[in-house]
């Protein structure tokens, strides 16, 4: 079975399976397959994967594997270059329950407890979905307290539910990388929280999509260090 079949019964399976079922299926995924089969499978694949790959937000150069049919699930790499400082993502929770498997690297997850508060220590955002991009509106204030922490190295696979306000962090000038399933949205947007500075409110963002021949080279890369 390719890696590119095997991952189409993960996403499809993922509209019914429980979330540890998952998490079980992605940690069976055979990556370097799955690598090769959009390395050197049909034409055109590595174009549809660059319509929705993009350098993130918080850091990490997102790289998104084309939907299947009949299935709302969506696999992604998140790749944290070993160049960068690791510096702090902004809290958030999720449209929808996801399941990650660290590949190379480390993850930090910490974990905030969250109270609406017109004083409070952050400013809340919401995150909606927008063809061709998102928008960001402000929805007042809040205080996050910190919940716990947790570490996954290279070789773990964890779980989160959508409600989960979190923050991710990686080491110094190390190189990171995950692949998360995302499972099917439970809701329409998201929470991004921040303590200092602003995000823009109301206005499309519009993220600037790598090339497909940007995607090839990291896939290239990572599949030479696998």
């Amino acid at each position: 079975m390719t890696g590119t079949l095997h991952a189409c019964g993960v996403l499809r399976e993922a509209v019914t399976l429980p979330v540890g079922e998952c998490a079980d299926a992605l940690a069976a995924l055979d990556v370097r397959a799955l690598l090769d089969e959009f390395l050197w499978g049909p034409p055109g694949a590595l174009e549809v994967m660059a319509t929705e790959s993009y350098r993130h937000a918080n850091g990490f150069d997102k790289l998104s594997f084309p939907a299947v049919d009949g299935s709302e699930a969506r696999l992604r790499l998140h790749l944290w270059p070993a160049a960068d400082t690791g510096g702090p993502s902004h809290p958030h929770d999720h449209r929808w329950p996801f399941v990650s498997r660290v590949l190379a690297g480390q993850v930090t997850n910490e974990i905030s407890t969250v109270t609406d508060d017109p004083d409070g220590d952050h400013r809340r955002y919401s995150h909606r979905p927008a063809p061709g991009g998102y928008v960001f509106q402000e929805r007042g204030r809040a205080t996050l307290r910190p919940a716990g922490r947790f570490t996954c190295p290279q070789g773990r696979t964890y779980a989160l539910p959508p409600e989960v306000v979190h923050r991710v962090t990686v080491p110094p000038r190390t190189r990171t990388v995950t692949l998360a399933l995302e499972l099917a949205p439970t809701a329409p947007g998201t929470s991004v929280f921040v303590r200092s500075g602003t995000l823009p409110t109301g206005a499309q963002v519009t993220p600037r999509c790598f090339s497909a021949a940007g995607v090839r080279e990291r896939l290239a890369d990572l599949r030479a260090t696998l």
